[in-house]
């Protein structure tokens, strides 16, 4: 395996690569933040932690055999490149009675995995240095009922926004699943981004852009293509929100199917 570090190496970045680049970027943007839930090592349940990762992380190229992809480095310096955040006294007495126990190094590697799965949806690797965690005990305030701060809805505007640019255009489906909608999608140029405390984010568009790629993304019904974009954002809590597809909308192309 072949590491070049991207910001030390400016003239290995071709016009593909830096588009690669600006992607890792945008999705660091849209996923430095957000909650894990991970199995209790002890008994059956969940425990849900808050995490953060600290902006000073590098990126580098990852080569195996004739395939380039971008993995995030975090910063290995004791409590400098992830801070996890929990509101259970219990787990964190347990974390620090022994930073080497086997649930610490647990929790780490939950923490991890969870992470490192967001990013790879989306073809980029995160690389999360176990000596650069911090583990915090945080109770939240209580926000008062049916009102958020202004600072608190900005930052879900701007994660709506890091968010869209990811997914405005996009391949969903594979040659390898023939039985599966094959197809490419463009969203318009004119996203409104709002958030309510009841609703969440949602994100209003005015047109959707449907290519069909193979033929069971042609017989697949409206109904079937728009949920598949939607899924999309749903998994960052986002609703995706645009008139019912038409005709007018749908293109066909199918390539070659193997």
């Amino acid at each position: 395996m072949k590491f070049i570090d991207l910001i030390n190496e400016e003239e290995y970045r071709t016009p593909e690569q830096q588009r690669e680049i600006k992607k890792a970027k945008t999705l660091f943007k849209a996923l430095h933040n957000g909650v894990v839930k991970i199995k209790h090592p002890f008994h059956d349940g969940d425990i849900i932690l808050r995490y953060q990762i600290h902006d000073n992380v590098s990126y580098r190229w990852e080569t195996h055999g004739q395939k380039d992809y971008i993995t995030i480095i975090t910063n290995n310096t004791s409590g400098e490149g992830i801070t996890i955040q929990t509101d259970s006294e219990w787990a964190m007495r347990k974390y620090e009675m022994d930073s080497d126990s086997v649930f610490s190094e647990h929790m780490k590697h939950s923490v991890s995995s969870s992470i490192r799965r967001k990013f790879i949806n989306f073809g980029v690797n995160v690389h999360i240095n176990q000596g650069g965690f911090k583990f915090v005990l945080d109770k939240p305030e209580q926000e008062p009922i049916n009102e958020v701060s202004e600072e608190f809805v900005n930052k879900k505007i701007q994660k709506g926004k890091a968010i869209y640019k990811l997914l405005k255009t996009g391949l969903i489906g594979s040659k390898a699943e023939t039985d599966e909608p094959m197809f490419r999608y463009e969203l318009s140029d004119d996203p409104s981004i709002s958030y309510r405390d009841d609703l969440g984010l949602t994100i209003f568009v005015s047109r959707v852009k449907v290519i069909q790629l193979n033929r069971s993304a042609v017989t697949a019904s409206i109904g079937r293509i728009q949920s598949k974009i939607n899924e999309r954002f749903k998994r960052f809590d986002i609703t995706l929100s645009y008139p019912t597809l038409t005709s007018d909308d749908v293109e066909t192309n199918i390539i070659e199917e193997m």
